[in-house]
């Protein structure tokens, strides 16, 4: 009788975390969708609103000085942007929203990652109005979103974001002094 219990939660506690992982935790945003609007200010004071990058790719990140996945991707992140910014003259943004409730560690965390783009907001990691508007579940969690403010990929890996942004410089730059870069290695 107790073997048989055991084999009862066993099962259980699989179907609780497949439940969890197959349903909680995926991004409840999806492709094709509209993004909603975020209209907030940046750490730095600026009154930010999305609709300002309509006619851009714009990556919105959510993430926390505290998530180590997180911080494990911000340096391929920020030399992605760093290799895009120039040759998309502006048109590759990201906003990156941080789940924290410390501005100082949040400041550090963004200087050592060298995440060198100007857009970084702060949410409470209790919620706020815009994790609440896409129903952020987990972090890390990213949507592309395309000129029209479209979600065009969930979560993208950097190779995933490299190819379509190579995508979007052949389409948009072509000609003698378009610069595609090579997949990253």
């Amino acid at each position: 009788m107790k073997f048989f219990n055991v084999i009862i939660f066993l099962v259980l506690a699989l179907v609780a975390f497949g439940i969890y992982y197959f349903i909680y935790s995926k991004p409840a945003m999806m492709i094709g969708e509209k993004a909603p609007d975020i209209r907030s200010a940046t750490i730095d004071g600026q009154i930010f609103d999305l609709s300002q990058l309509q006619g851009k790719l714009v990556l919105v990140d959510f993430w926390g000085s505290w998530c180590s996945p997180c911080r494990k991707v911000n340096p391929e992140l920020s030399a992605l942007y760093r290799s895009y910014k120039d040759t998309l003259h502006d048109n590759f943004q990201i906003v990156s929203i941080a789940i924290d409730d410390d501005t100082s560690v949040l400041r550090t965390a963004i200087a050592h990652d060298s995440l060198v783009w100007p857009l970084h907001l702060m949410e409470s990691k209790s919620g706020g109005p815009i994790t609440a508007e896409y129903k952020i579940k987990e972090i890390p969690t990213s949507y592309l979103l395309n000129e029209s403010q479209q979600i065009i990929k969930v979560n993208p890996n950097m190779e995933e974001l490299r190819t379509i942004l190579n995508k979007f410089v052949a389409v948009h730059y072509s000609g003698p002094n378009s610069k595609v870069l090579p997949p990253a290695k």
